[in-house]
Order: C-alpha cells, then structure tokens, then sequence
C-alpha cells in the first residue's frame, strides 16, 4: 500500500496548499487521526494525575533538572517542540513527524500573506515560490522518520545533545559502529521499527509505567512488543551454553554492549543554574569551552559537557520515579528529581549521568520547587530592581532563594 495515499495526502496536499495560498492565516485542518493524536501525551504533554492531584507530564507540575519546567507550557518557547504550528497549539501539524522536507511553516506564511496581494510581478513571482515550497513540503508526506523524531528528541532541553546524551544528531545518519540498529551501512531501521504505534500512542515511555510489562518476544507471541532488546532478540541472545545467557534476567542488555554514550557529539552532564544572570560591561554574556559549545550564558547560568561518558547504574524495573512542583523537598540534601523506581530483576543503565546543580527559588514558606525557566532569569537580566548577586539566579519577585542545591 502507497503510504502517502493512506495518508490522503494528496487531498491533504491540495486542501492545505489551497488554504495556505487564498489565507496564510487559517490553521491546518488535517485528517481524522487529529482526533487520535490529541489523545496522546505527544499532544497533552500530560501524563496522568496522582492521588494527591499532582499532574505529571512537562505541561503539568513535573520538574526535570535542565530546564526545570515549562511552568504549565507558559514558556511558548518549550512550544518549538510541541507539534501544532509554533505557538499555536490547537491545530496539529502533522508534517512535524509525517513531513520529509524542511521548511519554516511560520516564516513562509508570513511572506507569502506580504506577497500574495501584490500587483508587483516581482513579487507574485516571490509568492508563486513560497506556494510551490509549501506545497512541495506538504506533498513529502513519510512514515516518521529519525530526522522527524530526532528534530525534538535529539535537541530536548535546548540544543544538540543537551539533555539525553544517547540521543543526538549523530544518530540521523549513523554507521552501524555508533548503532548497529539505525547504522545507514546496516540495518539503517528508523525509530519506529522498535518505537510502534497504537493509534498515535508511541511505545517506550517509561517514565510513569514500564515501557514492556514482561520479557516476551516475537518468537513467543508475534503480537509481543516490540520496545526491547529481548523482543526480537529474546532473553537467550547468545550461543548456545553460553554463561552470558544466565546473566539476563538480572543484566540488561545495555549494560555490557553501550558502555559509553556521546562518543560522537558532547552531551552536557551539569547545569548551574545559580550562576545565571552574570553580566559583563552591564551586558548578558556567552562564553564556549573547548568543544565549541556554550559553558557559560548569563540566561541559563554555567555548563560543562563530555564526550564518551560512562554512565552510572542503578537497579531499574522500567519505571521512573519522579518528583513534581507540588511535592515537599529537603533542600539541605541532593534532591532526586527522577531517579529508576524500585529495585527490580534487571540492572539497567541508567541513560542519564548526575547532572545539575542548581539554586532553586523556594516559595516563601514552603519547601517545594518554584516553576523556574530562562524567561524567569529574563527578567532578572532585564529588571533593575532583581538585580542578582553572583549567586543569585533565577528568580522573581516573592521568591526567595534560599541555598544551592543539588539535584540528580
């Protein structure tokens, strides 16, 4: 069957071309998943809400120790990886994930909404362009492909490897010794041939339940999931007799075979928030280490980056345990802000080293996290009455910022 056209994309070409072309303005109408997809946490960025009423998920009360939180997706700038149209988040575009070539959606509408209406034959030229790269775009239409996936999930946190330091823009065309999986002299599968789909729900979440509830694979049940290593390679995966074999129900697989990550991009391993909002010359500053990558920002604070790290191990039964705004910390002790649940039967590489240390704004009596962000250091860099100290970093007013502390 022709993908493209089990898309409609086509119709979905013509529709949106013609749109785009009489109203740059109107929103993109897709097809009828709309409704699924906006049922998923790809959509919602809400995962579920406690007993306590604590609702996880980035658009919701959790807290990560990059970027520390979207503070409930008010900072639009966290909406670059959202997949509506920019800001805009109550039209999917689907070509974010379906779509193969690149274009700058809100750029070209924009021109093409100061050309269109001209009587300047220069200019209906310029507006005869941008409609044939809009439609050109929207005809492109794909299964997701690593460049899709990886346009949010390689640059998560703000940049190239910033906050998972196994996934970055190496892996859209790796060789099979980065990945032996995705390797273009390999297999050269996409994220989707183990990341599967029911009705836009992706699998391998693992962050509020297991991504595989059991060790079943496809050789037992051809219905199994596909999301580990023992799905296709099951839970056997070397010779016959092998004593390599008798260490799987307590060894995960990546354990031995990935003992280093960002072998080929630098990914960062600390944050320091505290030391944002540093000026030089009454100025904000950037300044970049020896990897060419930005170890200071007055914005975002003090950075430090690493290549070929070896990760720590925990105990891990596939969930992740995690902490949100709502809930009470010690701030005299490392703060977990996500760390593997419970002991459970498998030693699992934990695919993120120890991180941040940061300041965090502490509501005035209370011991939990305040819903900091770069825009809250905007103002502190544009606002002469939050002038900050050397050690002070994002804040506003009616926080008080209390002491460093350190999360993982």
């Amino acid at each position: 069957m022709d993908y493209r056209r089990s898309l409609t994309a086509r119709g979905l070409a013509e529709g949106f071309y013609l749109r785009a072309a009489s109203d740059p303005s109107l929103p993109f109408l897709s097809h009828g998943s709309a409704d699924q997809f906006h049922k998923t946490i790809h959509w919602t960025w809400h995962a579920y809400t406690d007993e306590k009423g604590h609702q996880f998920g980035k658009g919701g009360d959790s807290i990560n120790n990059f970027c520390i939180s979207t503070d409930r997706m008010q900072d639009k700038s966290c909406l670059s990886c959202h997949p509506g149209w920019g800001e805009e988040t109550v039209a999917v575009n689907c070509l974010n994930c379906h779509g193969q070539k690149s274009i700058n959606w809100g750029e070209s509408f924009e021109d093409l909404a100061a050309f269109a209406g001209s009587d300047d034959p220069e200019e209906q030229a310029i507006a005869d362009e941008i409609r044939g790269n809009i439609r050109a775009a929207v005809q492109a239409v794909v299964r997701p492909e690593r460049q899709n996936c990886g346009g949010c999930h390689f640059k998560g946190g703000g940049g190239d490897g910033v906050k998972h330091g196994d996934l970055d823009t190496s892996l859209t065309k790796p060789n099979k010794a980065l990945d032996v999986h995705m390797g273009i002299d390999g297999r050269n599968f996409q994220c989707t041939r183990c990341h599967t789909t029911t009705l836009h729900n992706i699998a391998g979440r693992v962050y509020t339940k297991p991504a595989a509830s059991d060790r079943k694979s496809l050789i037992e049940d051809d219905l199994a999931t596909k999301i580990t290593c023992e799905s296709c390679h099951s839970s056997t995966p070397h010779k016959s007799e092998s004593k390599a074999n008798d260490h799987t129900d307590k060894v995960a697989c990546q354990s031995c075979h990935i003992p280093t990550f960002a072998r080929v991009n630098p990914t960062k391993v600390s944050w320091d928030w505290s030391k944002a909002g540093k000026r030089k010359d009454g100025k904000p500053y950037k300044t970049e280490d020896a990897f060419g990558k930005h170890d200071y920002m007055s914005i975002k604070g003090q950075f430090k980056w690493a290549k070929n790290v070896k990760p720590e191990y925990f105990w891990y039964n596939g969930s992740i345990s995690s902490i949100t705004a709502k809930d009470p910390i010690d701030p005299s002790k490392v703060v977990a802000v996500s760390h593997p649940w419970v002991p459970g039967r498998t030693r699992m590489r934990a695919f993120f080293p120890s991180r941040s240390t940061m300041q965090a704004a502490i509501r005035q009596g209370q011991q939990n996290l305040a819903r900091s962000h770069a825009f809250r250091t905007r103002r502190v860099l544009d606002d002469p009455r939050l002038e900050p100290g050397a050690d002070q970093g994002p804040g506003s007013p009616g926080d008080s910022l209390l002491r460093r502390i350190r999360f993982r």
